[in-house]
């Protein structure tokens, strides 16, 4: 009888053994099989006129990454391209999905100069976005994007709803930008919005886009999008590494110790790896279809040559060639 006992407790530890191994194989399996599924929420926001601009930005991301995606349009009633975003479904087996969300009349009273009503759309996203979406990188699409982003999908916010580069505005630091600064007296978190990180649970907790829209309530027509955020967001923001949202305004031909603004901004190793190995390049000021001796322009030209969306004269491209960035 105490043999039989024995056997029986015997085989009860072994099949235990097994079952515990068996959860943690299907454990292990299952989150594997989520990793390699999952695709990264990319947001943009364009109209018909920078739907060229958009293709250069996402086929540059796309071409350069092994992480999978799924884009967030956030797009006008008036928006008609739609036919040629989706085509990026079918050229790349990265792109999972592009979806569309329309915004309506959302930000007809903010738009003012030379800013549509598009550009507002990004502070509007916590709001517009899936509710199973918790995180998202949020692109400007006047860049070239140079390699992976997993890496700054990635980045702990350390419980901040936002991350973002610094702006060269935290230099200045004056009223010298109306527009940017509204409401805004102290510039020691301002960053620039082309490239965003945003915690969407922790801005829906925070009811962020009422506070948006309470702004532009009390200041229409006199601030654009970079202003609401940095002041709705101030001092609950997250600096991320330059290399993410490398600005073509800043003098990058220049070492650290030879330029006041990387030295108040940035360490010396995050200013040298964002201007020699950038992985976002934003060209928020001047603009590579237009001037050819932008920084990192010759960068942006290979991949809008090969959208097809751009063409440029004989003269104009040996300029841009000739105006390569390189290091020593």
């Amino acid at each position: 009888m105490n043999f039989l006992l024995k056997k029986i407790k015997s085989y009860k530890i072994f099949l235990l053994t097994v079952l515990f191994f068996l959860f943690i194989f299907k454990y292990i399996v299952g989150e594997a099989i989520k990793k390699e599924n999952f695709s990264i929420p990319i947001v943009i926001s364009i109209d018909n006129n920078y739907l060229p601009q958009a293709m250069v930005a996402t086929t540059s991301l796309l071409k350069n990454s092994n992480s999978n995606y799924v884009f967030y349009v956030l797009i006008s009633p008036e928006f008609s391209r739609k036919d040629e975003l989706i085509g990026l479904e079918n050229n790349f087996e990265n792109c999972k999905k592009i979806n569309f969300i329309n915004m309506g009349n959302e930000c007809e009273d903010w738009k003012h100069g030379r800013f549509p009503k598009e550009a507002f759309y990004k502070t509007l996203i916590p709001k517009y976005l899936p509710q199973n979406i918790h995180k998202c990188i949020y692109i400007d699409v006047d860049t070239v994007i140079l390699k992976d982003i997993k890496d700054l999908y990635q980045i702990n916010l350390e419980g901040k709803p936002i991350g973002g580069v610094a702006d060269s505005i935290r230099y200045f630091a004056n009223h010298r930008f109306p527009y940017e600064t509204k409401g805004i007296f102290d510039f020691q978190y301002y960053i620039n919005t082309g490239v965003l990180l945003i915690d969407l649970d922790i801005c829906r907790e925070e009811n962020i886009t009422d506070k948006i829209e309470n702004y532009f309530k009390r200041n229409k027509g006199l601030a654009h999008d970079q202003a609401s955020i940095n002041y709705v967001f101030y001092s609950k923001i997250k600096d991320i590494p330059l290399k993410y949202n490398v600005l073509c305004f800043f003098r990058l031909e220049s070492d650290f110790s030879e330029d006041p603004v990387p030295i108040r901004l940035f360490t010396e190793e995050e200013w040298d790896e964002g201007r020699r190995n950038p992985v976002i390049v934003h060209f928020a000021a001047s603009k590579p279809w237009e001037n050819s001796s932008v920084r990192y322009g010759y960068e942006w030209w290979q991949y809008a040559k090969e959208t097809g969306y751009f063409t440029s004269t004989e003269e104009f491209e040996n300029k841009v060639i000739a105006n390569k960035l390189s290091f020593n």
